[in-house]
């Protein structure tokens, strides 16, 4: 075996053994008695190391053909680990969810059955489901609107006023926090507990003055 062979041989069982990881991690993520920090956990290692490593293994891959199909294949090399990953966690969840709905998945029932269209008619049934296809019909026309028409007014406030760099800083300044640690903040400001000490901000102050 001469040298490029040997190359195309190491460059192949590097792309199967990314295969693998990303087979291995996608089972090891939808298996429900996997622990939640650790799921998050390999989940942000193969979401930005395995994609990389995908990347590198397919760039090595076609490094070793001829110079004419190289120069064809290299472009897709950028374009297939997003592909591939988006396929993998996106696209196959969402075809997977469309088939299982239309069986039946009652705990104890034995093997799922077939329901055919009867679980959209019952969830089209529901007046809770209008509720949210409303609320969220609402949210998309006016948060849009609202945001776009506060953001326009602001840029041209700001840019007529003398303290015009304070007040851009504190417009901006909430944008240097990131969304996730909004995200925590918000929710131990609205926590509730219905037993035990009130730890959520807003139900603390309505305890603490007799609400």
């Amino acid at each position: 075996m001469g040298d490029r062979g040997r190359r195309l041989l190491i460059a192949a069982g590097a792309l199967l053994g990314v295969v693998l990881l990303f087979a291995g991690s996608f089972r090891f993520m939808t298996d429900p008695d996997s622990p939640r920090p650790l799921v998050a956990l390999v989940a942000l290692i193969v979401g930005v190391g395995g994609v990389w490593a995908f990347f590198l293994a397919l760039d090595l891959l076609v490094a070793q053909l001829p110079i004419r199909t190289r120069d064809t294949l290299r472009p897709y090399v950028f374009v297939l680990p997003a592909l591939v990953v988006l396929g993998i966690y996106i696209i196959y969840p969402t075809v997977y969810t469309l088939y299982v709905s239309f069986f039946d998945y009652n705990l104890g029932a034995g093997a799922p059955q077939n329901f055919g269209l009867q679980n959209y008619v019952r969830a089209f049934s529901d007046p809770q489901l209008f509720l949210a296809f409303r609320n969220n019909l609402l949210w998309l026309i006016f948060v849009p609107l609202f945001s776009v028409s506060i953001g326009l007014v602001l840029a041209v406030t700001t840019d007529r006023i003398e303290w015009e760099r304070a007040a851009k800083s504190l417009v901006f300044l909430p944008m240097a926090i990131s969304f996730v640690g909004a995200a925590v903040i918000w929710r131990f400001v609205y926590y509730f507990s219905l037993f035990g000490e009130q730890i959520g901000l807003l139900n603390a102050i309505v305890v603490t003055f007799g609400g």
